[in-house]
């Protein structure tokens, strides 16, 4: 599996405490542990958004990525009106 989105988490490390290392997703606005970084990256909105910011500038692209993970994922039945106008209102963002 490919991890997407690494460049995007920042660790931060207390060398005094002796504590575990804590992740911020800067694309996510979430903070993990070390235990729990990994499952958030593999997952779905992780994934997600990863895609939906590195490639905000294709709009095509982005539509296909979202069929794929739409229908793979089986998340919900959206149909051809309901997508299209969820993608524009992402890419206005």
């Amino acid at each position: 599996m490919t991890l997407l989105g690494l460049k995007d988490l920042i660790e931060y490390i207390d060398p005094e405490s002796g504590d575990m290392p804590l992740y911020e997703c800067t694309l996510c606005n979430v903070y993990n542990n070390s235990a729990t970084v990994i499952t958030h990256i593999i997952g779905f909105k992780h994934r997600v958004n990863y895609l939906v910011c590195n490639l905000i500038g294709s709009q095509s692209m982005i539509q296909s990525v979202l069929f794929i993970f739409v229908f793979y994922f089986n998340r919900t039945k959206l149909d051809q009106k309901i997508l299209t106008s969820l993608l524009k209102e992402v890419v206005k963002q």
